[in-house]
């Protein structure tokens, strides 16, 4: 840069170009912001707003207890969401590390389930015990990463209309209970254990 100015005259507008040019290079940009960093700085631009709003209409000590509400909310959605998570992770791995369990082996584990009083798991093996059984009998395929409400649209095309229906109902348990709010209990457990035995045994006779 000295070797393009004058030691003792330098051109101001020559100088902002040298700069300008400088300044351009490629290697000096700053990298392109990713999305989960544009993302990032938004969430916490929009929660400096909330903040500021909590204060500005609650005022000092009634703005703490409205900040303190807010952040229970969302550490449970966190608790929730993270939950959530873990149980489709062990669902996903029950599919694809047990895809030739039989049907029988899945309703011995029903059975063991309920017995110990994990209902959730006790519906959860009923739903995998009609898909296995649906499987042998060449009905429906049972495949690795389907989902229950994949299988269902499945079912309406290839069962009977009584067994159709007793399927959707046994996946609507199933779901209502892994992701939704539907409590598990030894009621809806023996519910989901007759739905499908209907639905088994209308396989069988058809």
């Amino acid at each position: 840069m000295r070797s393009q100015l004058d030691d003792s005259v330098v051109d101001p507008q020559r100088a902002r170009e040298l700069a300008d040019e400088i300044l351009g290079r490629s290697d000096l940009a700053e990298p392109p912001r990713t999305p989960f960093q544009i993302a990032v700085d938004w969430l916490g631009d929009r929660f400096s707003d909330v903040i500021d709003t909590v204060f500005n209409v609650a005022g000092g000590a009634a703005g703490v207890v409205v900040l303190a509400a807010l952040v229970a909310v969302v550490l449970f959605a966190i608790f929730r969401a993270r939950r959530t998570l873990e149980r489709d992770a062990q669902v996903t791995f029950d599919t694809e590390s047990s895809g030739k369990t039989s049907p029988e082996e899945w309703d011995a584990a029903a059975e063991r389930a309920a017995a110990a009083g994990r209902y959730d798991d006790a519906i959860r093996c009923r739903l995998r015990s009609v898909l296995a059984a649906l499987d042998r009998s060449g009905v429906l395929d049972e495949l690795d990463g389907r989902t229950s409400g994949e299988y269902r649209s499945a079912a309406k095309q290839v069962l009977p209309l009584e067994a159709a229906g007793a399927f959707d109902e046994l996946a609507n348990a199933f779901d209502g209970v892994w992701y939704g709010d539907l409590p598990a209990d030894a009621r809806l457990s023996a519910e989901a254990n007759e739905l499908a035995r209907q639905v088994r045994s209308q396989v069988r006779t058809s």
